[in-house]
């Protein structure tokens, strides 16, 4: 059955392709006669339609100059204007800095012996801190843990209050340098 089908499609084909040929075919083979073109001298008229490419007045042109077709809208854009910035506003005063009491907590003073607060975390609602006490002698204590002669007092989140005896002192996590306002870490 398929054999069939195959044989009379290739037959129709065969068929299809000679009517084609003799319809079609001999148009194609046949050679055109050349025709021999002479110039016309005559000057280019700028309003004539068969010459689309000749050079145009100016004056045709009166609507793309009012609208361009090259800009949104097919409009000029506009100027803007100039952005007015308002002025800083003006800082307060600042009141006079007192020298904080002998038994004030003050930043870390060289006397903490160079320990270092690396980092804060909680951990079950329990507060610790990463205290570096040399260089790779780091450790997460606790409140009431000691390190070197120093006791942890008090852990926050960015300062631990250290204390040794009558003196306090307090380790920032982030320390800036004395010319740099306090403001966030980079």
């Amino acid at each position: 059955m398929i054999g069939l089908l195959l044989r009379l499609g290739t037959v129709l084909a065969l068929g299809g392709a000679f009517v084609w040929g003799a319809h079609y075919g001999l148009k194609t083979l046949q050679v055109p006669t050349p025709t021999v073109v002479t110039p016309v001298s005559r000057s280019v008229d700028p309003t004539d339609r068969q010459q689309p490419l000749a050079p145009q007045p100016l004056s045709q042109f009166a609507e793309t100059l009012r609208r361009p077709l090259f800009f949104e809208g097919r409009v000029y854009p506009q100027a803007r204007p100039p952005v007015v910035e308002a002025p800083p506003p003006s800082v307060p005063p600042v009141a006079p800095v007192t020298p904080p009491a002998k038994d004030a907590i003050v930043a870390a003073p060289p006397t903490t012996d160079g320990l270092k607060l690396l980092g804060v975390m909680v951990v079950r609602g329990e507060a610790r801190a990463l205290v570096e006490a040399g260089p790779g002698q780091s450790e997460w204590l606790g409140v009431g843990k000691a390190v070197r002669d120093w006791t942890i007092e008090r852990i926050s989140t960015d300062r631990i209050v250290l204390r040794n005896g009558r003196r306090t002192a307090a380790l920032d996590l982030y320390t800036l340098s004395p010319a740099s306002p306090r403001s966030a870490p980079r």
